[in-house]
């Protein structure tokens, strides 16, 4: 992105406001770190069943490829299932509206148990900046070491 002469992405002839902040005033955008994109409840419901598809999707399909690779074809697969070889196949290319019930029976089929955590909102943004923290420390520490060799 260009920034332009009024600070924005936009030249003076695109600007999307009628006018600026003025010299006197500043806008400052405050992100919640729980909702980035100020989504309503019922979009952040959405986002979450979402996320549960793809969770449950990438799951099953890592399971899939190391079976897979153990030698499993999808017609073995569909024979454990019990269904077509075509639905299987359609049920691998990418995540679907599973049903529960669909999900335990590929994990079944592919010879897993299936666990489902829910966790705090709060607890992920700790475990996250924990994460960073250490991280930064051990980056800070090689840095140290590299500069005394």
């Amino acid at each position: 992105m260009v920034v332009y002469r009024n600070g924005t992405g936009f030249s003076e002839e695109q600007m999307p406001f009628e006018e600026g902040p003025s010299a006197t005033t500043s806008q400052r955008i405050v992100l919640d770190r729980n909702n980035p994109f100020d989504f309503n409840k019922r979009e952040m419901a959405e986002l979450n069943v979402v996320r549960a598809q793809f969770e449950a999707y990438y799951a099953i399909l890592a399971l899939w490829r190391r079976r897979h690779a153990e030698g499993m074809s999808k017609k073995d697969l569909a024979d454990r299932l019990e269904r077509d070889p075509a639905w299987v196949s359609r049920a691998l290319a990418g995540p679907k509206n599973w049903t529960m019930r669909t999900l335990g029976e590929l994990a079944e089929a592919l010879g897993a148990r299936v666990e489902i955590k829910v966790s705090a909102v709060e607890d992920l943004v700790s475990a996250l900046e924990a994460e960073t923290a250490a991280k930064e420390a051990k980056e800070a520490k090689e840095a140290k070491e590299a500069k005394e060799e």
